[in-house]
């Protein structure tokens, strides 16, 4: 089965409206940046926009290991700022960016493995890019180690075997979250941690699948108002994949039940 992309589009146009941020993956984009000596392969270049800035981050090995790269337009697209090494991790590799914006506030999250474990990082802007604080691990849903980042190939097991990881965040407000999936419980499972302060610091993370008969991957957040919305994928030992839904209209404090979103269906609760 072939997995599509669990976004929402419809929300993040009506988040626009409404002065907040849109975050889209974008293929490719020229941005000064020289050709690296290879590209990863699940690799985007992230963008997200507030008022009249817009914000880009893509990786690159340039420097000899991974790093994330950041690029800024204060004039709706037009012109760039030079490019900010934001992970600056020399000796390990800093992969899969995500962006979200709100106001003056940027957000960028990634992987990184400067632990000899692949964790989930952020950093936060408050002046539209300009400066960054301080980069902040998200703990994960437990404590296992996990060193690799590994693709799925046929005829491995489906639950097992790693699927390709990547972050996302969302902002609404004074609100930041941060989704991730790993298998630092012994199975994949899909996560969420929150910050309440403007990204200054995240809560301990919250496992939202926590299933552990079928492997939880590809999770998607946005945030609008008090709500929270996600979306990822589960797959169970056959090779079946459902995509899901669920939803925290507390600004993230609690979520409700997880929705099976079958096509031409009733949506079932997990």
């Amino acid at each position: 089965m072939v997995k599509l992309c669990l976004g929402v589009t419809i929300l993040a146009i009506t988040s626009l409206l409404l002065g907040a941020a849109v975050s889209v993956a974008l293929n490719s984009m020229q941005l000064g940046e020289a050709a690296s000596k290879g590209r990863v392969s699940n690799d985007c270049v992230p963008l997200s926009a507030s008022g009249n800035n817009v914000y880009v981050a893509w990786v690159s090995n340039k420097t000899g290991n991974w790093e994330v790269m950041f690029r800024v337009s204060d004039d709706n697209g037009k012109t760039f700022s030079d490019k900010i090494n934001l992970s600056n991790t020399p000796g390990s590799n800093s992969l899969d960016p995500h962006i979200a914006a709100y106001g003056d506030n940027v957000y960028v999250s990634w992987h990184d493995n400067k632990t000899g474990n692949w964790d989930t990082y952020v950093r936060t802007s408050k002046d539209r890019g300009q400066t960054f604080g301080d980069t902040i691990a998200i703990k994960g849903t437990g404590d296992m180690p996990q060193t690799s980042k590994l693709g799925v190939p046929p005829g491995l097991d489906p639950v097992e075997d790693s699927p390709l990881e990547a972050t996302h965040v969302a902002a609404f407000g004074k609100n930041v979250y941060v989704a991730s999936w790993d298998k630092k419980t012994g199975n994949w499972e899909v996560f969420v941690a929150r910050s309440t302060d403007n990204g200054d610091s995240f809560g301990d993370a919250l496992n939202l699948s926590n299933s552990s008969n079928t492997r939880s991957d590809d999770a998607h957040i946005f945030a609008l108002n008090d709500n929270v919305y996600t979306t990822w994928w589960e797959t169970s030992k056959n090779g079946t994949s459902v995509p899901v839904f669920r939803a925290s209209n507390d600004n993230g404090a609690t979520f409700g039940p997880v929705l099976k979103l079958p096509a031409n269906g009733t949506i079932g609760k997990e």
